[in-house]
């Protein structure tokens, strides 16, 4: 049995053919699918919008860059139904139709859209920010004085007790070498108290207990757990008629 060789130019020209033929294939290949070079804009500006999503046949194949663009390789030849939106823009679906090999450039404009959004019910709840806040919006009359509680102390954003009573109508307060108190119009005059003058002057109350002088910053506004005030009509337990131009009184919250 003899062996047969082929001799080497033959082995050569065999292997150029085999290379030639693989590549000529790829090109035949590549070129069954195209590309869509997508560009989205504003209708009204012409500027670039960035951030709208791009669906090719249903499928979501990228987002839009800085720029507005969107590059969608390797689609098939043969018709497309894309599909670009974005949140505040009317969606648009725009039909193409690639050859094989082809690059087609395409810009999409989109308009602005309302988003529908349901009905909303606001209810505003007052300050106490004004001279009369207090009284009108944040307090609760007692029978015949005005009540001022935890809540409504803390939303008054007072950072004084004279501050917290110089909102309430009907009240003025008074700076004096003894620090602020309080002043009620319509009483009869009360001697000079720490450099008040002749002015009718409320007496205090703290946790219950008369206090000396009428200073009303006698504890830090944070630690009130309420504030009463009696303009007219005292109650017996503080006085009643014989308390003078009226009486303020504060409870702690740690009493």
């Amino acid at each position: 049995m003899h062996a047969r060789f082929l001799p080497l130019r033959s082995l050569l020209c065999a292997a150029a053919l085999a290379a030639a033929l693989l590549l000529g294939a790829r090109p035949a290949a590549a070129q069954t699918r195209g590309t869509v070079e997508l560009i989205v804009t504003d209708a009204e500006t012409g500027a670039p919008l960035s951030g709208a999503r791009v669906r090719v046949d249903g499928e979501v194949r990228g987002t839009s860059d800085a720029a507005g663009r969107v590059l969608l390789e390797e689609l098939d030849a043969g018709s497309h139904l894309l599909t670009v939106e974005m949140i505040g823009r009317r969606a648009l679906q725009p039909q193409v139709e690639l050859a094989p090999g082809q690059v087609l450039e395409l810009e999409v404009m989109l308009d602005s859209d309302a988003i529908p959004m349901p009905a909303i019910t606001a209810r505003a709840e007052p300050v106490a920010d004004g001279g009369s806040a207090v009284a009108q919006a944040l307090s609760r009359r007692r029978g015949s004085g005005i009540f001022i509680g935890r809540e409504q102390i803390r939303r008054s954003r007072a950072s004084r007790i004279s501050d917290l009573l110089g909102k309430v109508p009907g009240v003025r307060v008074v700076y004096g070498s003894s620090g602020a108190v309080a002043s009620f119009p319509g009483g009869a005059p009360a001697a000079a108290l720490g450099g008040a003058g002749h002015r009718c002057v409320a007496q205090v109350y703290l946790d219950g207990v008369l206090m000396r002088t009428p200073a009303v910053d006698i504890v830090a506004v944070q630690e009130l757990e309420s504030v009463e005030v009696y303009l007219r009509v005292i109650p017996a337990e503080y006085g009643g008629g014989n308390s003078g131009c009226g009486v303020i009184v504060l409870r702690t919250r740690t009493q």
